[in-house]
């Protein structure tokens, strides 16, 4: 949080606050995936939440 301190917290609270339209479990499953694929930013945990992802394989291999 060294870089840019009041751009994330802003975003840490944004994050925090998708907990009262998902839930704590399904929130904390998202965050695990968005760092597991490398972007643990707002809009992708969000992202993973609307479209009902959260849950499932993180490692895909193609």
């Amino acid at each position: 949080m060294e870089v840019n301190p009041l751009y994330r917290l802003r975003a840490a609270q944004g994050v925090l606050g998708l907990r009262k339209k998902y839930g704590a479990t399904r929130l904390e499953a998202a965050c695990r995936k968005a760092v597991a694929v490398g972007d643990p930013s707002y809009r992708t945990i969000k992202g993973i939440l609307v479209a009902d992802t959260e849950t499932g394989a993180e490692d895909t291999t193609y």
